[in-house]
């Protein structure tokens, strides 16, 4: 097979991989003073700035508590771990973060980090 009959095979794949979800999406929705950010997908070093502006961006608006919804999120590592800590120093103590039904890697990694202690942990209703 010659390496003309390669090219249109490796763009065809590269196409197909450039449609996809996004790695991580966060979305923050409030309820009076108090704000839930909801953590779809995985937070790493790549996406981690996305979570870290999320966050932010609600701290600023100084709620009375903060939930981040860990239910859909796949994936978290110390890139996360710090986002959610240096959150948690702003924020606490006058105004309590809870972490809302984390994953069963995400809830492992937190054991592992010894950083489950720091959050209370709620599960979900739903």
């Amino acid at each position: 097979m010659s390496a003309a009959g390669l090219v249109p095979r490796v763009v065809e794949e590269i196409a197909v991989l450039g449609r996809h979800d996004p790695p991580l999406s966060a979305e923050c929705h409030w309820d009076g003073h108090r704000a839930t950010v909801v953590v779809c997908g995985e937070v790493d070093f790549a996406t981690a700035g996305i979570l870290a502006r999320q966050l932010e961006e609600v701290a600023s608006q100084e709620p009375e508590h903060l939930i981040v919804d860990l239910s859909r999120t796949s994936f978290l590592d110390a890139a996360g771990l710090r986002v959610l800590a240096r959150v948690h120093r702003l924020l606490t103590p006058r105004c309590p973060v809870t972490l809302r039904s984390p994953t069963r890697q995400v809830r492992m990694v937190l054991e592992i980090s010894g950083m489950l202690e720091l959050w209370p942990i709620e599960e979900s209703s739903q």
